[in-house]
């Protein structure tokens, strides 16, 4: 059975380029200096194409594109190309429950069971007491898709439009078992999100497509959007989709419309926009809590807040930092496509990139996009990636955050924001398995011997390591009653002049025993011994 799932694939990360990213000040050669970096990114982490853009409440900031539409051909990616936004489409589909919400049509405690009472006789067990809250929250227990891309008999038959083959796959997604008893705990769902689409077809006797044009697209003044893949609708205009096959990028033609299971989810990951629709959507939700428009100010408050905030949340919810504030996240593939979103109420920033195909979860690609951009809309604000290996200051100091990420073999990096760190920020590994390797640069600036020491974060749910700088290898135990920061020795070598490595390898299964494998680098002292 294909599956969306069945499209995702992993592979090694790309190597990275030793190519310096152009340093960034916004002002009237914005565009300019936006498109270099983004065309260095996209060669450093080897993408097809590579698309982002950064607004503020009024006006974007800064916008580009890099690449091609298909990697096999010259046609370079349009400013007006459609991104594939995938699961980014579920905070449109929240926000639109939320304005039927307002409008009496449903409310979030509205069950299954009330929205399609004649098919309860054929739901799975608890189905029925499903809420609509449950289902944004992702905790109505309902597991993966129901039907394959190509779809399904009951809703395959000729001479249906797409808003009657989503009703005719109701019952499937209703008749499935659950997972848990809804409510319980989170489990994300796109089969819930597709089902809810349905649901306010029910509820309005209208399209999905239909309300999501006439209640979002046109108020906000998003302009153009598609449903599906764009290279469906203008295979020699817009992005193709893109699979790894022997390590290499293919392009593959976007998802037919006779693929009734694909299109019949849309609600779920369907929508492609323009750089410009999209630095809309952000806008709406940046001014929401301040300023009606498709939604009162009070239920902008409510769908930006967590459910343990007593929100109903459209986007993931989060304070990921001092630095940031509260933040409003997303990200969305199909396999095939990959985009990520982050908005930022109290900054006042959204960042958005897509690329047309998708980033291998192990390395440091996205991590490098991603960050690359946030220290781009937030100069000053947050660290910039280092695209070489730092020397150390005149203290003998190599700030954690600065040092270069060259290799993440598992788990996930990311710059983390505390008040009490050397320049409130550290390098995070955090989620390591036993033997995934974290490798960072610095840069010896004349041989000799030298002592090395780090300032490491030690916490409850941290674990071992084996650490090695040179010729010394240390095992290091971070696990401690509470988080706190501690200088350890490493002991001193002979280091020769230009780049070296630390290489942190995991000990241990992450979670083993309540203890996972995290790192949490705030410096590395490289001192030189006379």
């Amino acid at each position: 059975m294909l599956t969306r799932r069945d499209f995702f694939l992993s592979s090694a990360g790309p190597l990275l380029a030793s190519l310096v990213l152009p340093s960034t000040s916004f002002g009237d050669d914005v565009s300019e200096k936006f498109g270099e970096t983004l065309n260095v990114l996209r060669q450093r982490t080897r993408l097809p194409a590579l698309a982002a853009v950064i607004t503020n409440r009024d006006q974007i900031i800064a916008q580009g594109e890099s690449g091609r539409n298909r990697i096999d051909q010259p046609t370079a990616v349009s400013p007006n190309a459609h991104w594939q936004l995938g699961s980014i489409t579920k905070t449109f589909t929240a926000t639109l429950t939320a304005i039927l919400v307002e409008r009496g049509k449903l409310d979030w405690e509205t069950k299954l069971s009330a929205i399609y009472p004649e098919l309860v006789a054929r739901m799975a067990p608890n189905v029925g007491q499903i809420t609509v809250r449950n289902i944004l929250e992702h905790r109505s227990g309902m597991g993966g898709d129901a039907f394959p891309w190509s779809g399904a008999a009951e809703f395959n038959q000729p001479g249906l439009n797409l808003s009657q083959r989503r009703q005719q796959s109701v019952p499937l997604a209703l008749s499935a078992p659950l997972d848990f008893q809804p409510g319980s705990r989170f489990q994300y769902s796109n089969r819930g999100y597709n089902l809810l689409g349905a649901c306010l077809e029910r509820v309005t006797d209208r399209s999905w497509e239909d309300l999501i044009v006439n209640e979002i697209v046109r108020p906000l003044g998003i302009g153009s959007v598609i449903f599906g893949e764009p290279a469906l609708t203008d295979p020699n205009g817009e992005p193709w989709p893109h699979v790894l096959e022997k390590h290499r990028w293919k392009p593959v033609a976007a998802v037919p419309h006779t693929m009734y299971g694909y299109h019949v989810c849309n609600p779920a990951g369907g929508i492609s926009l323009t750089l410009e629709g999209i630095a809309r959507w952000m806008q709406s939700h940046l001014n929401g809590e301040q300023k009606q428009s498709v939604l009162s100010t009070d239920m902008f408050k409510t769908i930006h807040a967590s459910a343990d905030q007593g929100g109903v949340h459209s986007f993931f919810v989060g304070s990921r930092s001092p630095a940031l504030g509260r933040a409003l996240t997303h990200t969305g593939t199909n396999g095939r496509n990959f985009a990520n979103v982050m908005i930022l109420p109290e900054r006042g920033i959204g960042v958005f990139y897509a690329t047309n195909a998708v980033p291998p979860e192990k390395g440091p690609s996205r991590w490098l996009i991603w960050n690359t951009l946030l220290s781009m809309a937030l100069p000053g604000s947050w660290p910039r990636p280092a695209s070489k290996p730092p020397a150390p200051d005149s203290r003998d100091i190599i700030e954690g955050e600065g040092l270069q990420v060259v290799e993440v073999t598992g788990g996930s990096i990311d710059f983390q924001n505390f008040k009490q760190l050397s320049r409130q920020f550290q390098i995070w590994w955090s989620g390591a398995k036993d033997k995934d390797r974290l490798v960072l640069k610095f840069q010896v600036p004349r041989a000799g011997s030298y002592a090395i020491a780090g300032t490491f974060a030690h916490n409850r749910d941290f674990g071992k390591v084996i650490l090695k700088v040179g010729t010394q290898e240390r095992a290091l135990n971070f696990h401690a009653d509470k988080l706190a920061w501690r200088r350890v020795g490493l002991g001193e070598c002979h280091l020769d002049s230009g780049p070296q490595t630390v290489t942190v390898i995991a000990q241990g299964s992450a979670g083993q025993n309540g203890v996972a494998c995290h790192l949490g680098l705030d410096t590395l002292s490289v001192r030189p011994v006379e």
